[in-house]
């Protein structure tokens, strides 16, 4: 175990002790059908407390090398035939961005200290083998341990859209950030399997192809991944029995995220979410409100609602009265900054989670929406500031 190299599954063991723990283990069987396949490198852009570094705990656990058995065999993945196939059969990288940056000042430095961290953990875990020396490319040093040990990599990077976020006009940075994420992971026999997670699509991010590997999976699109982000009505309506809170209040408090998918027989589908972070806050407080606290200073509205884009406040004055506003996914630049219309902005709350996106018969469009009280309420309390 080491700052990167297969993380404690003592973060997932505190998840599962949880008190309001939803149990999302098959979205690991779904991952089993890509793992050392062509579809391997995953990106999930969902809003932020929607539960996906509680994922990435759950998936660094189930891969990683220490025995977890005694964690999952009690989940519903057990009962799966990849169940065991997969358990405990690789080393699990794990990157969470906004820590690492955190302790370097450039881009070219956090790259740097990211290799040379990972091979002071591959000498902690393998001392008896002859490793190369921190001179050595990253992509170099993973494959040698690979074909020492026989053993893949799971590579997962949380908040992988960070940089962007944190150098939004940066585009030196995000230049070299995607050239690392390229040589890490495209093409790379040594990885098994790559999940990355954030809130912005990571097509269109940077100036070129770079990282086009990846299959996205979005607020937008979410595919097979609709069950495993947020929490299904099924699950909050559970919840609430068991803690004697109102239901249907709570759908109108924090449900309303609209997400459309193929079923397992090949038919479109759709359901409803709940921000999940807002369910438990709202149960452990016994009251309903606005349980968004502590946002980051990315997801900062007034930002937004004060860039002066024209028929913006009237969008959104729109969308406080109850009507859904046409919107275009397909133009979204995907970014935080350098805004100049009301879709890009509409968009860019769609994947923040204070809108929610419904899209029309066999179209790529669809219509923005306020899913519910706490996300109206917070539209309203920006609005007011401007």
């Amino acid at each position: 175990m080491g700052m990167y190299l297969n993380p404690p599954t003592e973060l997932f063991r505190m998840d599962l002790s949880s008190e309001f723990y939803v149990d999302k283990s098959m979205m690991i069987d779904e991952l089993n059908q890509c793992i050392e396949t062509n579809d391997n490198c995953i990106c999930v852009t969902i809003p932020r407390r929607f539960g996906k570094t509680m994922a990435l705990n759950m998936i660094a656990a189930y891969y990683g090398q220490a025995d977890a058995s005694s964690l999952f065999d009690n989940l519903k993945i057990s009962s799966t035939p990849s169940y065991g196939t997969y358990l405990n059969e690789y080393n699990v990288l794990r990157l969470t961005m906004p820590d690492i940056r955190m302790t370097t000042r450039t881009l070219d430095k956090m790259t740097k200290r990211i290799s040379r961290q990972i091979l002071l953990d591959l000498k902690d875990e393998y001392p008896d083998l002859e490793l190369p020396d921190e001179d050595q490319p990253l992509d170099s040093l993973l494959f040698s341990i690979c074909r020492m040990t026989r053993r893949k990599f799971v590579i997962l990077i949380d908040d992988w859209d960070m940089i962007f976020r944190n150098f939004k006009d940066d585009r030196e940075s995000h230049d070299i950030y995607l050239d690392f994420l390229r040589d890490l992971l495209k093409d790379r026999v040594y990885v098994a399997l790559a999940c990355s997670t954030g809130f912005l699509p990571i097509r269109r991010c940077g100036t070129h192809s770079s990282i086009n590997m990846f299959r996205e999976y979005s607020i937008i699109q979410p595919s097979w991944l609709a069950p495993c982000f947020g929490f299904t009505e099924d699950e909050t309506e559970k919840l609430c029995e068991k803690y004697g809170m109102d239901y249907d209040e709570m759908k109108r408090w924090y449900g309303g995220y609209k997400l459309e998918y193929v079923d397992e027989d090949g038919n479109d589908a759709a359901m409803s979410v709940f921000n999940p972070m807002s369910v438990t806050e709202a149960i452990r407080n016994r009251s309903f409100g606005n349980h968004r606290v502590n946002i980051d200073a990315h997801e900062n509205l007034d930002e937004y609602l004060n860039l002066g884009i024209e028929g913006l406040a009237d969008d959104i004055s729109r969308l406080l009265a109850g009507e859904s506003i046409y919107v275009y996914p397909s133009i979204f630049p995907g970014k935080c900054s350098g805004l100049c219309e009301s879709n890009e902005v509409l968009m860019l709350l769609i994947h923040l989670g204070y809108l929610t996106f419904e899209r029309t018969d066999s179209s790529t469009h669809g219509y923005a929406s306020i899913p519910n009280n706490e996300a109206a309420m917070i539209l309203s309390e920006a609005m007011k500031k401007r």
